[in-house]
């Protein structure tokens, strides 16, 4: 492999989302987060802090090899669940209203829980993967 296809290998991906409204600030990753990020597929994360609601929002951009790039929003509250609308809401604000997100239901064999009042939302970046 030449050096000129090493480096571009290893060119950090950008986080394509829009600008969030001025209702989340950012904020420094808590160090049990910034210590999980150290895999080859995590490319680069932000997270911010709805200042009304209180919510906390981590987005990723991870480059999953043969299966693309994708940003990877996780979002929760301290008390309970986020509900479907904050997560559309979400997902129209950092990712666009036009573009596809997911939530995923794994196998119960591949099921992590982390912290009990996380969910998740995938996007695909540059394409879409329903029919």
């Amino acid at each position: 492999m030449g050096k000129g296809k090493r480096l571009k290998e290893k060119r950090k991906l950008e986080l394509p989302f829009l600008m969030p409204s001025s209702v989340w600030r950012e904020c420094d990753m808590p160090f049990e987060i910034r210590a999980k990020q150290t895999g080859e597929r995590l490319e680069v994360s932000k997270m911010f802090l709805n200042t009304i609601t209180n919510m906390a929002v981590i987005i990723s951009a991870e480059n999953h090899g043969i299966d693309g790039h994708w940003i990877h929003i996780s979002a929760s509250y301290h008390d309970r669940v986020p509900e479907y609308a904050e997560l559309r809401r979400l997902k129209n604000e950092f990712i666009g209203p036009e573009k596809e997100a997911y939530q995923v239901l794994p196998k119960e064999s591949e099921y992590v829980n982390t912290h009990p009042y996380t969910l998740h939302i995938w996007h695909k970046i540059g394409g879409r993967i329903t029919p």
